[in-house]
């Protein structure tokens, strides 16, 4: 098994057991809150309401009782905290993943571009050799001109195809039959 995919499944444990963990914890304090809530009702039922406002300062009063033994709660609060924290941090790991997955993207596309560059360059550079060893003497030169376009610092994996194409044996045939030959030779 590769190291990345023990990492993968390393991280993936470690997630479950946290995510298990968290569901423990708030089911536990869904439990406390049910005691409690239970027991604020039971304390305040004794009390006889007369009066329907009576009866809503009741509730309230039981809703407040309710909230206070809530905040008591040492892991509400700490689960309320941590489920914020976890809400960040998830939003922060998309962030990150989707960030990484463009930045891959980009990568892939520009070697995909950059092989098709590569690929056309070739290409053209077939032609302009085929070219060069044509019988008609303009289309030779012509085409010896054209492998100048090929002497650019970016395309420096072709130069020495290119020097080849221009070297002493294949040039000299291809200007002596032009017309400035002379011209062009010095002589």
């Amino acid at each position: 098994m590769s190291a990345k995919n023990h990492r993968t499944r390393l991280t993936l444990v470690i997630l479950l057991i946290l995510a298990i963990s968290y569901i423990g914890v708030q089911t536990f304090i869904a439990r406390q809150y049910a005691d409690l809530s239970e027991q604020t009702e039971k304390h305040f039922k004794a009390i006889q309401a007369s009066s329907i406002d009576e009866r809503k300062q009741l509730e309230e009063t039981i809703a407040l009782g309710i909230e206070n033994s809530r905040k008591k709660l040492f892991w509400a609060t700490f689960v309320t905290n941590i489920s914020a924290t976890i809400g960040v941090l998830v939003a922060f790991a998309s962030i990150w993943i989707g960030f990484r997955q463009y930045i891959q993207t980009q990568e892939k596309q520009q070697m995909e571009l950059s092989k098709d560059r590569r690929d056309r360059i070739a290409m053209e550079l077939n032609s302009l050799w085929q070219g060069i060893t044509s019988e008609n003497t303009t289309e030779r030169a012509g085409c010896a001109a054209g492998l100048q376009d090929l002497l650019t610092e970016d395309k420096s994996g072709f130069h020495r195809r290119v020097a080849s194409a221009l070297g002493k044996r294949s040039i000299n045939p291809i200007l002596a039959g032009h017309a400035d030959y002379e011209i062009l030779s010095g002589s």
